[in-house]
């Protein structure tokens, strides 16, 4: 907080709620999502087969350490 807003922060966090973490959820996914689009464009341009699935076993076991039970919906 710079102090340019005309509210001050805890009135705005009581009129709009906690908007900061929702805004970090969002980004969070966006986040995600850029990132497993990224990959898979990677792995596009690739021609062996071999490295896609491998690539596909790693992010499953990454998607588990993270604690996510569907780990399956990331490949």
């Amino acid at each position: 907080m710079n102090g340019s807003e005309s509210e001050p922060a805890a009135l705005m966090k009581f009129k709009y709620g906690d908007v900061e973490s929702l805004r970090h959820g969002r980004t969070r996914r966006l986040k995600q999502k850029r990132n497993r689009d990224q990959i898979e464009r990677k792995l596009r341009t690739r021609s062996r087969a071999s490295d896609i699935t491998r690539h596909k076993r790693c992010r499953k076991s990454f998607y588990a350490h993270k604690g996510r039970a569907a780990g399956d919906s990331y490949l």
